[in-house]
């Protein structure tokens, strides 16, 4: 029987967002066994339920500050579970994105210092490099993206939980690829 592999993605978008945990189980084809959304925000403007009403830097440590203690205190947490989170660091320089990048920077600075506190390894991994993975071109659409990867999930996935399990997956893939190489 294949072992499985757990990992965590994350989606940081200001507007929208989740963090989730996936067990795979890695045969002929992929399966995800399991999954549990850790934390979910909304497509709202207020700070309830989306981060984009959060403007100052308190505001983004202290939205920071509430994705961590929720999480930590779920049910089965676990620390050590590898991380993955969907992020270009070169965003902070790309015209347009002004302070939407300068916020989404603070705010992920916040949390991977707060994950590796707790002994989590985190892992960036940029859009192009999910393209990549999967033998597209770094500029495919994310439909493209969703076709290649070929992954079966629950109907009513939402597509902040698709690219959160899409994350998940390509760590998993990583750390079974490092496993098998370095096994023999």
């Amino acid at each position: 029987m294949a072992p499985l592999v757990t990992t965590m993605g994350l989606d940081p978008s200001l507007s929208h967002g989740a963090l989730v945990r996936a067990s795979w189980k890695f045969g002929p084809t992929p399966v995800l066994e399991r999954y549990e959304p850790l934390f979910v925000w909304g497509k709202t403007k207020s700070t309830e339920d989306g981060l984009s009403g959060a403007s100052t830097p308190e505001e983004m440590a202290a939205w920071g500050h509430r994705v961590l203690t929720s999480v930590f205190a779920a049910d089965g947490w676990e620390d050590g579970v590898p991380l993955f989170i969907d992020w270009d660091e070169r965003s902070v320089l790309w015209k347009g994105q002004g302070i939407y990048a300068n916020k989404t920077s603070l705010l992920i600075g916040y949390l991977i210092r707060g994950f590796q506190a707790r002994g989590t390894p985190v892992i960036v991994i940029s859009p192009a490099e999910v393209r990549t993975h999967f033998g597209l071109s770094q500029r495919a659409d994310k439909s493209a993206v969703w076709e290649e990867a070929g992954l079966d999930l629950p109907e009513r996935t939402n597509s902040d939980l698709r690219d959160t399990l899409l994350l998940s997956y390509v760590g998993a893939a990583s750390i079974r690829r490092k496993a098998q190489t370095s096994h023999g």
